[in-house]
């Protein structure tokens, strides 16, 4: 399996608050571990919110690197105490440090298991899927325009100009407590998944998305280039981190 990923400030914003982590090796008792972080918080505390989230997540896997998670069920609920423990200390550091007050970020990991993914996720970062007549959105996102659109019945490019477009309903560090969606699901049949910050999904469509993965033909690498240029090219109002791998890519 190939997987990379790359993190891009956009055209608009000063700054950069995404972050990711790739590991094709063990963490902990992970045999690895995917993670995409969108940080929100005036001056540094988005960034700060999702470089925590990333490293404490990171560490209560390698400090619990002896527990077994053989069964599926083990899998799930350590990916659920593992983001507990990181909002818990995200929330925290936020209350304790008056710089650091109201940040928070998302945070959507990700590990593969014998053909499965198994995925921990708080806010309106995205995972699809992709096959070469397809393309699926795994996640829910956790956003105000979401939840309308499921509650009026309507698709959630129906919103694309609603003014709370960017509004998320959870996020990890802005209480001591979070609801975590945590899933399994079959990577059988798929050949690409695709994890990404709102500053790509925001500026480009799932089509547009599934055209640049299957009509370039080049490395991973350089799909992710294209990604990114094609979204900073419709604009590019927020930061952009992508993450691309190739599962089951046919020859």
């Amino acid at each position: 399996m190939i997987v990379a990923g790359k993190v891009d400030k956009g055209k608009k914003r000063s700054n950069n608050q995404d972050n990711l982590f790739i590991s094709n090796e063990c963490i902990g008792p992970l045999p690895n571990l995917y993670i995409i972080a969108d940080g929100m918080g005036g001056h540094n505390a988005g960034d700060t919110a999702s470089k925590r989230a990333i490293e404490e997540f990171c560490l209560y896997a390698q400090t619990n690197y002896k527990l077994q998670i053989s069964k599926p069920e083990d899998i799930i609920n350590f990916l659920k105490r593992a983001t507990s423990h990181t909002n818990y200390i995200v929330y925290n550091e936020a209350s304790k440090n008056i710089e650091l007050r109201g940040m928070g970020t998302t945070l959507t990991v990700a590990t593969i298991i014998k053909s499965k993914m198994y995925i921990a996720h708080v806010g309106d970062s995205r995972i699809y899927f992709l096959s070469e007549k397809n393309i699926k959105q795994i996640t829910t996102d956790h956003s105000i325009v979401a939840e309308m659109s499921k509650s009026l019945g309507l698709p959630i490019e129906s919103f694309q100009n609603h003014p709370n477009k960017n509004v998320i309903t959870r996020a990890i560090g802005i209480d001591n407590k979070i609801k975590i969606d945590v899933i399994s699901i079959s990577i059988k049949y798929i050949e690409y998944f695709l994890m990404c910050s709102d500053g790509l999904n925001n500026m480009l469509s799932d089509s547009t998305i599934h055209h640049i993965v299957y009509n370039n033909k080049n490395r991973i690498d350089l799909l992710i280039e294209s990604l990114i240029q094609e979204a900073n090219n419709k604009g590019g109002t927020d930061n952009i981190a992508v993450i691309l791998g190739e599962v089951n890519k046919k020859c």
